[in-house]
This record gives C-alpha cells, structure tokens and sequence, in this order.
C-alpha cells in the first residue's frame, strides 16, 4: 500500500534491525498512528546506513509515505468543505453526534472525529473508538504520543483551551503567510464561537491558538514539538488515576479485649 515492496521484503529487512530498537519511537511517530509499517519502517531506516541501494528504496519509500499523506489531507479538507453551511437542530440535535453516539451536546470535536473516520483514516482511541469528543482529551493524548506541534499545516487538529478544561477544535484548511490560517469548525458560527450553530469555514489567528496543533497525518520534528504550557494540567490529572491525599486520621485504640 505505501511502496513497491512486498511485506515479506520489509519483514526481512527489518529482522535484521533489531538491534535498533531504540530508534522505535521515533519511527513510530514518522508513520503516525498506521502502526502496521512502524516495525517495518524501523528496519529500513537502520539498514539504510549499510546499503546504497538499500538507501535509495528508504527514500523510495518514505517518499511513498509522504505521498500516501498528502492524498489522506486532501480527501480530509474536500470532506470537511462539503459540510460548510450544514446548522444544528433543536438542542445541538447534529449527525456528527449521532454518528459519535453522544448527540445534544457540544459537537466540534465530534465533527473532527467524523471528517477523520469518512476520509478513510479513523483517529486512534483518543477518549473513545470513534476518537474524541473532549478538546483537552485529545491534548493530553496528543502530549503523551509525541504528536502535537507548535505551527500549524493543513490536516492538522488545532486546539483552543478557554479555561483549562473547556475549549474549541477543527481542521486547518490552509497556513496563510499574514499568520493566519484558515480552518473548517463544526459547532461554530461567523463570531468563531465554541457554542455556535454549524459547520463553518473561518479564519483565525496562529497566536489564538493556545494549545496546539495535533498532527495525525505528516512529520513532526523534535524543533516543532509543542513546547507552549500544559494547558490541560489539570485534566490531565485527573485522568492519570491520581488522588487527594487522604486527611490523617487518629489511629483507634484497641479495646482491652481485643488486647488480650
């Protein structure tokens, strides 16, 4: 699907790599949340220092990757421009809820999760199988597995947190060179608003944009790598399983019967 090469070729280039481990991660993050290739992709790029030829067909295949990319943004944007002018029912009634399964209530992210799902690559788990209806659980996820970037490109999800556990998301439809970008929002309306009436195309400013940028499609460098504050620490907390610390109480004293 993303080369020329058999899986059976990629399985024995990559047997032979695994001594590279380490370099896992990395490449993980490279081929995003298509984990089928991670293991394969890890190999070729290990065995790419030992061979020429080798060499030339990593390129040929990361080339592929950038291609299979840019294909999967363009039929994400052309399916988010098709639902531009769709409104809301009564008490947030909208098919992105309904296809979420959480309909009548705020429905941005579920927008995004369903624009994701009908251009042919589903999100990962990010809070639920169709991928998330919480802006900050998708910040969180995105921290945790290295994919949030600092700027924006087409394709990506970008989050606004309002108050550290409320907040706005959508797609970036283009990167503008006056610091803007265009964007494609569901649950909006023309003031750019977190509660409004309908899918929308708006313009907003990069500097707005407080918490970052979700790459799931594409490359992230470790120089694009979010670095601004945690702005769902919070949240964050909450979902890591911790606990208020447990006041100290007196210890009972054993009655004398129980002493003996």
């Amino acid at each position: 699907m993303v080369s020329s090469a058999t899986p059976g070729e990629l399985d024995r280039y990559c047997t032979s790599a695994s001594a590279y481990a380490t370099e896992f991660a990395a490449w993980a993050r490279r081929v995003g949340v298509d984990h089928r290739f991670a293991r394969q992709a890890l190999g070729l790029q290990a065995l790419s220092n030992l061979s020429s030829e080798l060499g030339g067909r990593v390129a040929r295949i990361a080339k592929s990757f950038r291609d299979a990319d840019a294909v999967f943004i363009g039929d994400l944007l052309a399916v988010g421009q098709r639902e531009v002018g769709y409104r809301e029912g009564r008490n947030n009634d909208n098919v992105f809820g309904r296809w979420y399964g959480a309909n009548h209530e705020a429905w941005c992210a579920m927008f995004v999760s369903w624009a994701f799902a009908k251009a042919g690559r589903p999100l990962p788990e990010i809070q639920a199988a169709k991928g998330f209806a919480k802006v900050g659980r998708a910040f969180v996820w995105a921290r945790r597995n290295g994919r949030l970037a600092k700027s924006p490109e087409p394709g990506d999800i970008f989050l606004i947190s309002h108050d550290g556990n409320n907040g706005h998301t959508g797609i970036v439809k283009t990167v503008n060179r006056d610091g803007t970008v265009t964007t494609l929002e569901g649950n909006t309306n023309t003031a750019g608003s977190r509660t409004g009436d309908g899918v929308y195309e708006r313009t907003r400013l990069v500097a707005s944009i407080n918490a970052g940028f979700v790459r799931i499609g594409g490359e992230l460098t470790v120089l694009d790598a979010w670095d601004g504050a945690d702005m769902f620490a919070d949240l964050d907390s909450r979902r890591s399983g911790k606990t208020r610390p447990r006041k100290n109480r007196k210890p009972r004293q054993r009655s004398r019967k129980g002493r003996r």
